[in-house]
């Protein structure tokens, strides 16, 4: 072969060579620049990904705790519930207003909580025959009714106010609003509040009678529920204090004072209450039910102001508890043999627990003084409210413990009552009361 063309010939390969070498690195280059780019956008890609997938899991888990949320405003926020409080009608009905305020903040404010309660007695009644106010005969008889049905609606509006409404029947009554007032305060906030309404006046204790039949003082003295009034309260460390205005009449007006305390150190437990209305005139009072404007007979109640004063106190120790009470009026009237008239009581309590149950046992005894004109509200024929004039004296005894649930108690009573006149008149009920 030529050595020149040879030449050329290696030459041209040299050439060739170059430039596929050149191509190939220049290919190489720009698959890599393209990988890396696509690498790059792969891992933006994924990392949107997982932000994407963590702002999910934070929406869920929000959403979650909405849910809860919600599920506990249920079960706890629109029911009374048994973890917080007691249920609300087992609270004194001379200390509603208190009581609830007491366990407002267990409830978030703008919330709204239900309870009830329902009682049912079978009752039979025997004794002499006895007139009663109405010119009836009241002597022997039984029934079973339903002596209350009541709806209670609490709702915190706000950190500072506090609504309640109390509806409430009986299998012989038409339902009504029996308590609906507002009270203004928070004790987490201050001890002094403001309620405003129709409730029962914060006047006595009244812890005598059994789960039906009413005690004297508590029958003839405590307030009813149909007072308007304005409550001015203090309550801090288990002393409570009130000064409530109210209207007697629309021309004259009246005021109310009481003050209570309740203490315990250990396994013992001790308390007080007293107080003083002005006027018992448009308070409820069973004693001034017949009143009279200008009576002709002496024998009737007249509309003349007339104040009363209540003491009671309490001390018990483990199981056992002593209650002790008083209450009169502060003017001499012709109604009341132009003398004061009041009454008394004393009332022993024993609460064993018997087969893990807490059971009660209760024996009292009230006495009344010149009352024989003054009426009393008997625990039998109940859909017609029969009242006799002149019960001097009274026997309790009752047994009362929780049945197939812990808020459901049922009570075995017997009450004896007596006239000035000697004439006499039993009762027996069988009382369940079911709160809910």
């Amino acid at each position: 072969m030529n050595t020149k063309k040879g030449g050329n010939v290696r030459k041209i390969t040299l050439a060739i060579s170059l430039c596929l070498g050149t191509s190939i690195s220049a290919f190489a280059t720009t698959q890599a620049t393209d990988i890396n780019t696509l690498e790059s956008q792969i891992k933006a890609l994924q990392q949107k990904v997982i932000d994407i997938q963590q702002k999910q899991t934070k929406e869920l888990k929000t959403q979650s705790n909405t849910n809860t949320n919600h599920q506990l405003d249920l079960g706890q926020y629109l029911f009374w519930d048994a973890s917080k409080t007691k249920p609300f009608g087992e609270n004194s009905s001379s200390k509603i207003p208190i009581s609830l305020l007491k366990v407002r903040n267990l409830f978030p404010d703008q919330s709204i909580a239900f309870g009830g309660v329902l009682e049912t007695d079978a009752t039979a009644w025997w004794g002499d025959s006895l007139n009663t106010t109405k010119n009836s005969n009241y002597q022997s008889g039984k029934g079973i009714y339903i002596n209350e049905a009541s709806l209670y609606v609490i709702s915190n509006l706000s950190h500072l106010v506090q609504a309640d409404m109390t509806f409430t029947g009986a299998s012989y009554e038409n339902p009504s609003i029996r308590d609906a007032f507002v009270t203004f305060g928070n004790l987490d906030s201050s001890p002094v509040y403001l309620t405003v309404g129709k409730n029962r006046l914060s006047f006595g204790s009244f812890a005598n009678g059994g789960p039906w039949i009413g005690g004297i003082t508590q029958v003839l003295f405590r307030p009813g529920h149909n007072t308007v009034s304005a409550n001015l309260g203090f309550y801090k460390d288990g002393i409570n204090l009130n000064a409530a205005y109210f209207q007697s009449n629309t021309q004259s007006s009246d005021f109310m004072l009481s003050g209570f305390y309740d203490g315990e150190s250990g396994k013992f437990s001790y308390g007080a209450n007293a107080g003083y209305m002005y006027n018992w005139i448009g308070t409820g009072m069973g004693a001034v039910s017949n009143v009279q404007n200008n009576p002709t007979s002496s024998n009737h109640v007249n509309d003349n102001q007339n104040g009363v004063v209540n003491l009671e106190g309490y001390t018990g120790y483990d199981i056992y508890l002593l209650n002790v009470g008083w209450a009169g009026t502060t003017k001499k009237e012709t109604y009341s043999n132009n003398n004061r008239l009041g009454a008394w009581y004393v009332q022993g309590t024993v609460s064993p627990e018997i087969y893990h149950k807490n059971t009660q046992f209760s024996l009292g005894y009230q006495q009344a003084y010149n009352t024989q004109n003054i009426p009393f509200s008997m625990p039998g024929n109940e859909a017609n409210e029969p009242e006799v004039n002149g019960i001097q004296s009274e026997i309790t005894a009752f047994v009362t413990r929780p049945m197939f649930a812990k808020n459901n108690f049922v009570s075995l009573e017997y009450g004896y009552l007596r006239t000035y006149t000697h004439q006499h008149s039993n009762e027996i009920t069988l009382d369940i009361y079911t709160y809910f």
